[in-house]
């Protein structure tokens, strides 16, 4: 359902409502803009400051693309001018801020395009707005004082594609046309096609945020490139890597503007589906690993990553200048800001996560001031206990108990990966969301990341795998391929993650 282009929202003075905080001031009424009418906003912060604010109720489903358009003039002191989208719950709110405005006397034309308008509170946590349920025009004061604001013209524009996409390729098998690759079946090109090429077509520049790839088979071991032009005729390299894994790949292309994608592979492929992405996709790289996260297996990534809160506490010592920070789940943050190491099982062929299990949490002996995360099922017990050093070193012990009354053998696996224990709702500077990984060596039981932090196993590991973003999951990975010598991994994207893994044999009880 298309928003409606040409309803001026400005110009119905009855269905607007003043509102105002402390002793701010704000009355409501008409005024000409020479061709239509526009809503005026006479304001009085009173020598006081605070904010006003002009609503209107405003009930319709909202595009992925769109952009608030008006004209405004005006007369007074500087402030900011915020314009806000709550939706059809009344609870959250997306917002754009115009900081340090001095309104002119002469009409002047605004546009604010959806990727201006970021999520601002409420209890969605982020995402885009789908629905709406009214829109709010507030004055905040900066220098405060008194005036008016005048506004006309006042549109939300749809700006979806006007046209579907289309696509072309080197070659195609029946069936499995280029066009298939836009939500189709696929595109398989043929199998004597050494380097296949496919390139859509969006048929008008626009702004994308990033593309999702679902291999037909798996991604190409060689990797594969992917190239941006607004015209068809220069190429930019948008994406390359020379390695890839998995069955989808994410690429990450943050405020891209082109008219036309082209993906190029080394080998010969079973061919893919192309699942183009908008901008909101990637708007931050928080959002963009939450995206990543909500189209995988429950479990695969941090509870934050699905806008889930999680219980936290900081581990130290008294005195100390060193803490780390372990999530309810057993993820701990080895030092403030860094990367984290969390936990896996598997079990009778299957793999055990988070969500798999009952999660509690324990302090030792029920009084000292070191916590363990427990997971726990019918059969088997996990315990998470890490423990500040007084020379600054976090050591983290992994105890399995075996409720059987038979022998078990348990896998378990130690993941390095980008992410951090707090979320980035709860950021302070560089603490909270997404960090980076861009180095990785292990050495003899010993893994540095980023050349400077170690983590060494107090125990002969059975395996150990790393692998960049672009090798997909590491897990897979690291079940296919247990002897790894040693092994160093630059990820230029910053987002490198290593398993470690133990083979344990559990006797009953």
């Amino acid at each position: 359902m298309a928003v409606e282009r040409e309803l001026d929202l400005s110009a119905d003075l009855s269905a607007w409502q003043a509102v105002t905080v402390g002793r701010a001031q704000l009355a409501l009424s008409s005024a000409s803009s020479g061709r239509a009418p526009a809503l005026r906003m006479a304001f009085d912060f009173n020598g006081a400051g605070g904010f006003v604010v002009a609503r209107r109720e405003l009930k319709r489903v909202m595009p992925g693309e769109y952009a608030v358009r008006f004209r405004m003039r005006g007369r007074g002191a500087v402030n900011d001018l915020e314009t806000k989208l709550i939706d059809a719950t009344g609870q959250n709110v997306w917002r754009n801020v115009m900081r340090g405005l001095r309104p002119a006397a002469r009409w002047k034309s605004v546009k604010i395009e959806s990727r201006d308008i970021e999520f601002a509170w409420g209890p969605a946590g982020g995402g885009t707005i789908t629905e709406l349920g009214a829109i709010e025009l507030a004055i905040v004061a900066q220098d405060g004082g008194a005036g008016t604001m005048d506004v006309s013209d006042l549109t939300i524009e749809d700006c979806s594609p006007r046209a579907p996409a289309t696509a072309n390729a080197s070659s195609a098998l029946p069936g499995f046309e280029a066009g298939e690759a836009l939500g189709g079946t696929g595109w398989t090109p043929r199998r004597d096609d050494a380097k296949p090429w496919i390139v859509v077509d969006f048929n008008q520049s626009r702004t994308i945020g990033g593309l999702i790839i679902d291999w037909r088979g798996s991604a190409p071991a060689s990797g594969f490139r992917v190239r941006g032009s607004l015209r068809g005729r220069r190429w930019s390299t948008l994406h390359a890597t020379r390695r890839a894994g998995g069955a989808r790949s994410y690429v990450y292309l943050p405020d891209t503007r082109a008219r036309f994608l082209r993906l190029e592979l080394n080998e010969a492929s079973a061919g893919a589906i192309l699942r183009p992405q908008p901008f909101e996709f990637s708007r931050s790289i928080d959002i963009f690993w939450q995206n990543v996260a909500s189209r995988e297996a429950p479990g695969w990534y941090p509870r934050w990553l699905h806008r889930e809160q999680s219980l936290w506490t900081v581990v130290g010592v008294p005195n100390g200048t060193h803490c780390a920070v372990m999530s309810e789940e057993g993820m701990v943050e080895l030092e403030p800001g860094s990367f984290s190491i969390e936990p896996m099982l598997w079990i009778d062929d299957r793999l055990f996560t988070w969500t798999d299990v009952s999660l509690r949490q324990e302090l030792q002996n029920d009084f000292f001031p070191v916590p363990s995360a427990i997971w726990e099922t019918a059969h088997w017990r996990l315990r998470v206990e890490p423990e500040a050093k007084p020379n600054g070193g976090i050591r983290v012990r992994y105890r399995l108990e075996n409720r059987r009354e038979e022998t078990v053998t348990v896998r378990l696996i130690v993941l390095v990966r980008p992410f951090q224990v707090t979320p980035p709702w709860q950021r302070v500077g560089e603490i909270g969301g997404v960090t980076s990984i861009r180095n990785l060596e292990w050495r003899a039981g010993t893994l540095m990341v980023n050349d400077t932090l170690l983590v060494v196993s107090a125990s002969e590991p059975s395996g150990f795998a790393a692998a960049t973003f672009d090798e997909g999951f590491i897990v897979p990975r690291l079940m296919a391929d247990q002897a790894r010598p040693d092994v160093r991994t630059h990820d230029a994207s910053g987002f490198a993650s290593a398993a470690i893994a133990f083979e344990l044999l559990l006797l009953p009880g």
